[in-house]
């Protein structure tokens, strides 16, 4: 998202996708963490800034139901 915030969003779509991608082994949850919203909600990020948006929700953290 710092690269987003600062203009770059080729830069925050490489490293967008970067993440994803690491965060594919943690699907669906780890630790307590709702890791497939999370993968969910960071692809919605990512098609936004590819799309051209002017301005997005940053993604959030959420617990893994129970």
């Amino acid at each position: 998202m710092y690269h987003w915030q600062r203009g770059n969003p080729k830069g925050a779509a490489g490293q967008l996708r970067k993440g994803l991608a690491k965060l594919d082994s943690y699907l669906p949850d780890f630790e307590g963490i709702d890791t497939a919203r999370l993968h969910r909600d960071v692809g919605s990020v990512l098609a936004a800034i590819e799309a051209g948006a002017g301005a997005i929700d940053l993604p959030r953290i959420y617990l893994a139901p129970i």
